[in-house]
């Protein structure tokens, strides 16, 4: 939530000499809305200071906030039906997205018109989220470590990771197909540096590893969902796997 506004820990008396600057913030600010309004009650104050038609266009501004935040919050709803429902059936209707998310077929079209539409919004959304995985691992592990690290982000990921390799037709956006393509590369950077530190064997394909590593992220994501496998020890299973096989 956004910091509180200077003048608002000055306390009631420099609220009401800055009736101004209260009144313009509202104006260029309205995200800020929610957050003023409860800091005005916790200080006893309310929109008084505003003539009446600038206090119709205060809950007018909050009601337009809480009425997006809705709307994000459906969007998300439905981003996180489609990518689960995609996953498991890549031929899936718009109808059973719909309908696993809740809701109809005409809220889902009014997001997204097309399924076209929908396939690049999943495909960008997924790229980021492994994104926000990535960026968040430690430069200074070991590539083993970092490895288990990542998996420990990606698994909770793994219908969106497995939805980017099945889903062929997100390709045809340019920017998809960039952003993937960039993806998958520094996934293959980060095996070459596992086989130079001898993690993976050496004369095992690149390819296959990335193969191998979707797979097991997909199984154990599938695992977990069924209750097969425990959260906790999904990444570990995956990484015990990918590195040691089956054997004790």
């Amino acid at each position: 939530m956004l910091a509180r506004s200077c003048f608002f820990q000055a306390g009631l008396t420099q609220i009401v000499r800055s009736v101004a600057i209260y009144r313009s913030w509202c104006a260029v600010l309205p995200l800020q809305i929610e957050s003023m309004r409860k800091s005005c009650q916790n200080l006893s104050v309310s929109p008084i200071f505003m003539e009446p038609n600038e206090t119709k266009v205060f809950h007018m501004r909050y009601d337009r906030f809480m009425s997006d935040s809705t709307k994000n919050t459906s969007k998300q709803a439905l981003i996180e039906s489609a990518v689960a429902t995609l996953a498991q059936n890549p031929g899936a209707s718009l109808s059973e997205i719909a309908a696993r998310a809740g809701v109809g077929r005409a809220t889902l079209y009014r997001y997204f018109p097309s399924r076209d539409v929908l396939v690049r919004e999943l495909a960008l959304e997924a790229i980021e989220a492994i994104d926000r995985v990535t960026a968040g691992i430690s430069q200074n592990l070991s590539s083993q470590d970092a490895l288990l690290a990542l998996l420990e982000g990606v698994v909770p990921l793994g219908d969106r990771f497995h939805f980017l390799v099945s889903e062929s037709s997100a390709y045809n956006d340019p920017d998809v197909a960039a952003a993937y393509d960039r993806q998958m590369q520094e996934l293959d950077d980060f095996v070459t540096i596992l086989k130079q530190d001898g993690a993976i064997a050496l004369d095992v394909p690149n390819a296959w590893v990335t193969a191998a590593i979707d797979a097991l992220i997909w199984a154990a994501w599938s695992s977990v969902q069924m209750g097969d496998i425990a959260r906790k020890d999904a990444a570990l299973l995956v990484y015990r796997t990918l590195l040691k096989g089956l054997s004790s």
